[in-house]
């Protein structure tokens, strides 16, 4: 038996590992800091799957930016095979039988056997080369692949869609023995850029985005012939939405019922807070609440999701077993009554992590258990459990046994307004009984949010005797569509008074350095630690900056030119509409302010960042270098994109943040 997990959206082991977080204890003793190249270790297991027999165990973990998959002997409790499947990332990989795995390398389909032999492809980009004359046939037939169902009542198939270079996605079946492909839905011929699947792998909802619009249909009929499309309500509201609806659309789709007869949605129709919800499509309304949570969105709709956040599905008994979603930390939801208690069973061993069952067997009896918490990267654990016996077969925190790492809470404080902030704090590891000093880290988006767990960024300044605050600011999703919305156009506004009133609040209570505060960030963090250099010069000592935008306008017009509609749509409702103001978004820039900076500043930008382009970081510099102003320092980065995928790169960066906030004592 395998588990199926189907969130609302993954993201990659990358974004994982830089966006998530750690709060500890202070403890007066000497203490010598764990060295920034463990921090940086990136080698956190993930994507587990058992074999159908439930003999073996799959994971996969990354070293540097080499991909490795490790093969465990379950009833051995041993790692029988470890090997090297390239340094493209993994975004899927499934049991094909005992023996062999199959995996999305790049968008390629592969497959693997056991022993690390026969790593072939399957589907490479162009399906047939027969026929392939010129570079326009090549563009024509090039398809980046993916796997929309693994087929469960099938043997031999399973569904891939299938990418073209215009963006339109067409549905497949394709035999894993033969090569043999039979087109289902064709997303040229109807214009559709995405497609969603029933259990049983039946076409039921297709998406056509156009000019920032995104269009969704019911899909009526299982042969290419004969497929309707029908615009998609649920209770009068249209799953439709663009650019300036997103930040208001009520309703996403997240998942089928194994019947087929429901859908699984997100909504806050009538509430402040997403849920999780069950409509039923026969009598066309909702029919169930299956989560919600007074503080949280359950699902997150204007962020990138957890990876291990959604529903999780037994494919054996044929139901939804449980639901998982992040509030302060991951919470799981199971509906499965045996699970349950395994649950409750495992957090008794381990209290101190929190432990995500990602897998089991058929006869229940042997669990995969994927463990981490602000201390620990991840820990693969098998639970056996007529024997009550945990082993643990990949760990991350072997590298940390000589040192002490710090310890993350939730905290919460009051806005100048009365307003109720929620934040990340992490205590430091410090030698004095002196209050230490404070880095705040405001979160990237800004309509994004924190997460629970390891961030090595935090723990690198909380190991070396630094407080960090991690904001959850007004503007920030995932708090409710009340909460994100306070901050429309202020992002030179409430968002930096809510992140400075963290740090003051700290101060005011004697936890922190008054004259020690710092504010260091990425993206829209790396904006808010410039302004809030120039807003609130005599809170902060020193700011740094890595992928921020410099020039608003500059980066609204970057999104009209690259057709980037939706995006530039939705910027417009929250920033500020780029057409009438022009000048507001100006004296909001960054490029517009240099003069203003009276505390060191440190701006870095990567020249391969496809999110904010490099031209504005190039152009501010070359400003600065007429205007000379000596508080602010530049570093441009080769071959980095929107924040730091190398760790030797993330290492010397945050070395260099370090350095200048002893500097600016």
């Amino acid at each position: 038996m395998q588990v199926r997990k189907q969130a609302f959206s993954i993201i990659s082991l990358f974004t994982y590992l830089f966006i998530l977080f750690l709060i500890p204890k202070a403890i007066a003793q000497e203490y010598s800091p764990i060295p920034a190249g463990v921090l940086f270790n990136p080698n956190q297991a993930h994507m587990h799957a058992l074999s159908p027999q439930g003999k073996q165990l799959a994971y996969l973990t990354l070293s540097g930016e080499t991909v490795y998959l490790n093969i465990v002997d379950v009833d051995k409790l041993e790692i029988k095979a470890r090997f090297n499947l390239g340094s493209d990332v993994v975004t899927q990989f499934y049991w094909i039988d005992e023996f062999r795995l199959i995996y999305n390398m790049a968008g390629r389909i592969k497959s693997v056997n056991t022993a690390g032999t026969e790593n072939v492809v399957l589907m490479d980009h162009i399906y047939d080369m027969e026929g392939i004359d010129s570079w326009y046939d090549v563009m024509r037939h090039w398809r980046g692949w993916s796997i929309a169902s693994m087929l469960p009542n099938d043997a031999e198939n399973i569904l891939l869609r299938g990418e073209d270079i215009k963006g339109y996605a067409s549905i497949s079946k394709f035999n894993i023995f033969t090569g043999e492909k039979t087109d289902i839905a064709n997303g040229g011929k109807h214009k559709i850029h995405e497609w969603s699947t029933d259990m049983q792998g039946n076409v039921r909802l297709a998406y056509r985005y156009k000019k920032g619009q995104v269009e969704v249909f019911q899909v009526e009929g299982s042969d290419e012939t004969k497929l309707l499309l029908k615009p998609m309500m649920i209770e009068g509201n249209s799953l439709a939405y663009d650019g300036r609806s997103f930040v208001n659309q009520r309703v996403f789709f997240n998942a089928f019922s194994f019947d087929g007869k429901s859908m699984y949605l997100t909504e806050n129709i009538e509430k402040d807070k997403f849920r999780y919800v069950e409509y039923n499509l026969e009598k066309q309304k909702i029919v169930k609440v299956l989560a919600e949570n007074k503080r949280f969105d359950i699902a997150n709709p204007q962020s990138h999701e957890i990876f291990y956040n959604g529903f999780i599905f037994d494919s054996n008994k044929k139901q939804l077993a449980g639901i998982r979603y992040s509030a302060e930390r991951p919470v799981t939801i199971w509906l499965d009554e045996d699970v349950k208690a395994i649950q409750a069973t495992i957090d008794g061993f381990y209290p101190n992590t929190s432990n995500l069952i990602m897998d089991w067997t058929d006869d229940r009896n042997s669990y995969v258990v994927f463990s981490f918490s602000e201390q620990v990267p991840g820990k693969t654990s098998i639970f056996i459990k007529n024997k009550k016996r945990f082993t643990v077969v990949s760990d991350d925190t072997e590298i940390y046994v000589d040192h002490t790492l710090a310890t993350t809470s939730f905290v919460s404080y009051k806005s100048k307004d009365g307003t109720d902030i929620y934040a990340y704090l992490t205590s430091p590891i410090v030698s004095s009984d002196a209050p230490p000093p404070l880095v705040v880290m405001p979160h990237g988006g800004p309509w994004a949010r924190d997460y629970y767990g390891y961030d090595p960024e935090v723990q690198f300044f909380a190991t070396r005797g630094y407080a960090v605050l991690q904001p959850q600011f007004r503007g920030s999703a995932g708090l409710g569509r009340g909460y994100m919305l306070a901050a429309k156009q202020s992002l030179n506004g409430v968002m930096l008074d809510d992140i400075a009133d963290g740090a003051q609040w700290l101060i005011d209570k004697g936890d922190v350095d008054r004259n020690r505060v710092y504010i260091y960030g990425y993206s829209y963090g790396g904006y808010a630690a410039i302004m809030s250099a120039i807003k609130y010069k005599d809170l902060y000592k020193a700011a740094v900056s890595m992928a921020s935008p410099l020039d608003l306008n500059a980066q609204l017009k970057f999104y009209k030119k690259e057709d980037y509609d939706f995006a530039y749509e939705y910027w417009n409702t929250l920033v500020g509409d780029a057409k009438s103001n022009k000048k507001e978004l100006a004296a909001a820039s960054p490029s517009e302010n240099m003069a203003n900076i009276k505390i060191p500043l440190l701006i870095a930008h990567g020249d391969k960042d496809p999110i904010v382009p490099v031209d504005q970081f190039d152009k501010f510099k070359k400003a600065l270098d007429r205007k000379k102003n000596p508080n602010i320092r530049t570093q441009r980065f080769k071959n980095v994109g929107h924040g730091f995928k190398n760790p030797s790169n993330n290492i010397y960066f945050v070395e260099q943040a370090l350095k200048m906030f002893e500097e600016a004592k």
